[in-house]
């Protein structure tokens, strides 16, 4: 049995269907017609898949907003010691450049540079005003206890300083600071609520 082949006896698509002019047209071919339309609903996202990803977005968006928003106590209250320090170590550096004796009083949950104005030829310290006021306030749920009455703290041109001891507390977490006769900074300590 001879068998003859021709150009228009050729399938022309995957399920074997035959055009008349061999396949060129698009608009005759089944399986084209298929893929087209495979292709027009692949090429976009249903309502349903997108609400789907914007429900998982804001739910992890949540989450990392709730988390974040809880800073640590610890946190809080060694930020504020750490400024209380630098405030310090600022008027002792004022105390030996201008050579006299720089105070810092508190008052108000405040803590302020007295006499913090320099003259023309002296340093002038960064941070400082025009009208030289140099102040830490301290955040309101901090707690502050002296150990004396009337805190009052002096530094002198040789780089000594006096002061009394306080406490920083801060919802069961406790800092002790005290300024070193010898060396004039400020020195820190940790310590525990019960240990006052």
């Amino acid at each position: 049995m001879d068998f003859q082949v021709g150009p228009e006896r050729l399938p022309t698509s995957a399920t074997g269907m035959h055009s008349p002019d061999g396949g060129k047209s698009k608009f005759l071919n089944p399986g084209y017609n298929q893929y087209l339309k495979l292709k027009t609903y692949r090429s976009s996202y249903t309502l349903i898949e997108l609400i789907a990803v914007l429900a998982i977005v804001l739910i992890v968006a949540g989450v990392v907003v709730t988390n974040t928003s809880r800073i640590p106590v610890f946190i809080t209250l060694e930020n504020t010691v750490q400024k209380i320090q630098y405030l310090f170590s600022r008027a002792q550096l004022m105390a030996v450049s201008q050579g006299r004796n720089i105070s810092v009083s508190y008052s108000g949950k405040a803590f302020s540079v007295d006499s913090a104005s320099p003259s023309d030829g002296d340093i002038a310290i960064p941070g400082t005003s025009s009208s030289g006021g140099i102040s830490e306030r301290i955040p309101e749920p901090v707690d502050v206890e002296f150990d004396s009455e009337s805190p009052k703290y002096v530094f002198f041109p040789d780089g000594t300083g006096s002061g009394t001891a306080f406490n920083l507390t801060f919802k069961g977490h406790s800092y002790r600071i005290r300024i070193s006769s010898l060396t004039g900074l400020a020195l820190m300590e940790k310590t525990s609520a019960e240990d006052r």
